[in-house]
C-alpha cells in the first residue's frame, strides 16, 4: 500500500487508543505520534537539552506504562526497531532518546500545514474560466514514480475522452 495519512496526536486521547496491551503497529503509530515535529528544548534536572525534529525522550519505563507491556518487550521491540534502522536508541542513567531515522517520511513539513484561513471562502468563490486557453505546451520532464505516472497519464485520458464528448454535444 503506497502514500500516507497524517495522524492527529489527538487519536491517543480517545478510549480506542486506551485499550492495552498496545499491538507492535500500534506502539510504531505511537512513537511517531511521541516525537516532536519541530526542534524543542526541554529541562531535564538540571540540565536544558535540545530535543531535535523526530526525536523525544522518555524511558522504557513510561513506555512499558503507556503500552501496557512488561520491560522485556519493550525492549525487545525497540531493538527491533534499531535493528530494521527505523529508529535510533541511546539511552543513559537519565533518560532514552528515541529518534526516528525517516521522520520527515512520516510528519512532512510541507504537505501537512494546515489550510490557509480563507480556505473555506476561497472554495465557495464562483471559479473563474479555468479552461487552458492560452498555454503554451513546454518540453518540461519531472521523473517520478511508475505507478504515479500511469495514474496520471489514466487520469489524462479520462479527462481528454470527457472533454471531447462533451465538444460534441
Amino acid at each position: 500500500m503506497d502514500g500516507w495519512v497524517s495522524i492527529y496526536r489527538e487519536l491517543t486521547e480517545g478510549w480506542l487508543w486506551e485499550d492495552k496491551p498496545f499491538s507492535k503497529g500500534q506502539a510504531w503509530i505511537d512513537l511517531i505520534i511521541l516525537a516532536n515535529y519541530k526542534d524543542a528544548k526541554i529541562s531535564l534536572g538540571n540540565e536544558i537539552i535540545l530535543v531535535k525534529r523526530g526525536s523525544f525522550i522518555t524511558s522504557e519505563l513510561k513506555l512499558m506504562e503507556r503500552w501496557g507491556w512488561s520491560k522485556t518487550k519493550v525492549r525487545s521491540f525497540l531493538n527491533q526497531l534499531q535493528n530494521d534502522e527505523k529508529i535510533v536508541k541511546k539511552t543513559d542513567r537519565k533518560k532514552t532518546t528515541i529518534t526516528l531515522v525517516n521522520y520527515g517520511l512520516y510528519q512532512d513539513i510541507e504537505t501537512n500545514k494546515e489550510p490557509k484561513k480563507d480556505h473555506k471562502k476561497t472554495s465557495e468563490r464562483p471559479r473563474k474560466d479555468t479552461t487552458n486557453k492560452g498555454i503554451i505546451e513546454s518540453n518540461i520532464h519531472i521523473s517520478m514514480d511508475p505507478q504515479f505516472q500511469n495514474f496520471i497519464e489514466k487520469k489524462r485520458e479520462l479527462l481528454s475522452k470527457t472533454m471531447r464528448d462533451e465538444n460534441e454535444t
